[in-house]
């Protein structure tokens, strides 16, 4: 309860980056509708040419 918190806080933003290799595999999951309601959101993903994942 104490050591994953502190452990965040020190990282700062590295805890939670993910890397471009990561990246392309995980699907973008898009829940609600995001790509739908800005499509200009949609470039910031590695996989803006995919379809979002069906929930």
């Amino acid at each position: 309860m104490l050591l994953i918190p502190s452990l965040m806080y020190l990282m700062k933003d590295k805890a939670w980056a993910m890397p471009n290799w990561l990246d392309k595999i995980v699907p973008h999951v898009d829940v609600e509708g995001e790509k739908l309601e800005r499509p200009e959101m949609s470039t910031r993903y590695a996989d803006a040419d995919k379809e979002p994942a069906r929930v």
